[in-house]
């Protein structure tokens, strides 16, 4: 049964600051250095929590693959992204055999690779920062290979914040921000849907990408029209969300409807429904209903209006 609580919400920091600054004229010391390791969206976790090596443990990684994250007053922290290497890379091994001398302390030390919408609801908010923060930029790297102007390979810059080619085209991570929205009625029924491609019983909100020319507030109302047939009248920030799979900006927002009938689009959408809190919190504990993985700020939106902070 789900217990509808967890340690990780994303609405929580309404500020959008967190305990980690970019410093972008870090020049780094390896006394400072702690870095992760991620592989193939998958990142290393050590006894539960996120497994960060220091700089001489990893001294044998290629510096130039070493990606910068953030820093706070202790340390830098990095990651190293392990996926898909060959024999002949200069970095192949070199992280299993950190991970096999820090093994050695199996009494201590249990290293393993998890995906980290599976656990993230037990992790601090702060430190979602920098697992989010090495994922998109990872992810970013595997993907930006060649220069979208002359076509020849790019390499990583500036401690993996940019990359640029041999002409001198820089390029710089994307994201592509969409929005997610909790849509309310007038008796404070939430708007719930499944995707056609879920299985039965799984709901999450709305969401769906911008289009070009669009404001957040637009895309809310026109993907709220689109997909379930509703007006949405007022419409109301809330908070954002990184949302690495593979580069999502997760922007949130509470929308308020007189409307009550729902018709939805059959092609994205196999179900729509409003629901009250009480018929919520029944169907998810006799495991009719599934909600989003405690990591989405779509499940921090359900939450919310669970708890009457959303009208």
């Amino acid at each position: 049964m789900d217990d509808l609580t967890h340690t990780y919400n994303p609405l929580d920091v309404p500020d959008n600051t967190g305990a980690f600054v970019i410093d972008s004229a870090l020049m780094p010391v390896r006394e400072r250095m702690q870095i992760a390791c991620v592989r193939s969206a998958t990142i290393a976790f050590n006894n539960g929590e996120i497994a960060w090596f220091d700089g001489e443990e990893t001294a044998a990684l290629p510096a130039e693959e070493l990606i910068y994250l953030a820093s706070d007053s202790a340390h830098d922290y990095f990651v190293y992204d392990d996926g898909e290497r060959s024999p002949d890379h200069e970095g192949y091994g070199a992280w299993e055999n950190i991970l096999q001398k820090s093994g050695a302390e199996a009494a201590r030390v249990r290293l393993e690779f998890v995906d980290i919408r599976h656990v993230v609801g037990e992790l601090p908010t702060a430190q979602m920062q920098l697992v989010w923060s090495a994922l998109a930029l990872t992810a970013w790297h595997r993907q930006a290979r060649f220069c979208e102007q002359c076509g020849t390979p790019l390499v990583s810059d500036r401690l993996g914040r940019k990359r640029q080619c041999a002409t001198g085209h820089v390029v710089f991570p994307r994201m592509d921000p969409a929005v997610i929205m909790a849509i309310v009625d007038e008796q404070g029924r939430l708007l719930l849907a499944r995707n056609s491609r879920w299985l039965q019983g799984r709901v999450s909100v709305l969401a769906g990408f911008l289009e070009p020319g669009e404001s957040f507030e637009q895309a809310v109302r026109r993907e709220t029209r689109e997909e379930a047939g509703v007006q949405v009248d007022r419409v109301r920030y809330l908070g954002s969300q990184s949302w690495p799979f593979p580069r999502s900006l997760m922007v949130a927002f509470v929308g308020y409807t007189r409307e009550t009938a729902v018709k939805i689009d059959d092609d994205e959408i196999a179900e729509a429904f409003f629901a009250t809190r009480d018929s919520v919190r029944e169907r998810v504990a006799n495991g009719e209903l599934t909600l989003p993985s405690n990591a989405s700020v779509g499940r921090a939106l359900i939450e919310h209006w669970l708890s009457g902070k959303l009208g």
